[in-house]
């Protein structure tokens, strides 16, 4: 089986079409773990969803890879010590 679907950004109103092939079998075991019963509504549950896993997975990636400056509290006192523009 063949299913178009069509993505869209948060950001943006661009639209972009896939195509992907599954089994019968493959859609009917994404629409049983989503339930949700449309093909497209499926597709895209799956994909969000794979989004919130991966995402912190990338972070733990960086995790010790960045270097910060400690100077929170001079920029605080920046912040707070400034003229008032009014």
């Amino acid at each position: 089986m063949h299913l178009a679907m069509s993505l869209i950004p948060l950001c943006s109103l661009l639209r972009m079409t896939a195509t992907i092939s599954l089994s019968d079998d493959d859609l009917t075991s994404l629409r049983d773990l989503t339930h949700v019963d449309d093909a497209e509504g499926a597709v895209r549950f799956a994909l969000d969803e794979y989004r919130r896993y991966a995402r912190p997975l990338r972070l733990e990636e960086l995790s010790g890879q960045v270097v910060m400056d400690d100077n929170w509290r001079a920029l605080e006192s920046a912040e707070t010590d400034a003229p008032r523009p009014y």
